[in-house]
């Protein structure tokens, strides 16, 4: 009996590389997003601990006015942050995405070369099936025939013998 061989076997093993290597950009990219989320939680903690602070600042009876003006500097530029993190959100999940059209789109193909494979491993099947059958079928043929002329043999010498 043969082996079943798949022609494409090398262009198959090409795409399986492909796709593992989609699916690491995509969770690289994730990965990313995660970094930007993490970084807009903490400015967000960071500017909400301001206000509290800056209301501590404007409890105080002896205020300096360059104190309140650098403490409401620095929420700006807390609110400016936050806005260009939030940018940064928006273009990695844009990246997130595309890196995931990629990843389908190299398993579409990988699936494509694998249903190929198996089609052909089940025609391959079918057809060692067909010649075993023939052979054992063959067998059986050859069986029967010596069988059958072992029978006639016997006959004609027990009717020689009488």
């Amino acid at each position: 009996m043969s082996r079943f061989r798949f022609n494409l076997q090398r262009v198959l093993d090409v795409r399986a590389t492909q796709e593992r290597i989609r699916q690491n950009e995509l969770a690289l990219e994730r990965k990313k997003e995660i970094a930007v989320l993490q970084k807009i939680d903490r400015l967000r903690i960071e500017q909400s601990d301001e206000y509290l602070k800056g209301d501590t600042i404007m409890s105080q009876t002896a205020i300096e006015a360059r104190t309140v003006i650098n403490h409401q500097r620095y929420i700006e530029s807390l609110e400016r942050d936050i806005a260009r993190a939030f940018n940064d959100l928006g273009v990695q999940r844009t990246a997130v995405e595309s890196a995931r059209r990629t990843l389908v789109e190299a398993a579409r193909k990988k699936k494509l070369l694998e249903k190929l494979k198996d089609k052909r491993m089940t025609e391959f099947k079918k057809e060692e099936e067909k010649a075993e059958q023939k052979v054992i079928d063959e067998l059986g043929g050859t069986r029967s025939a010596r069988q059958q002329a072992q029978d006639s043999s016997g006959k004609a010498d027990r009717s020689a013998c009488s």
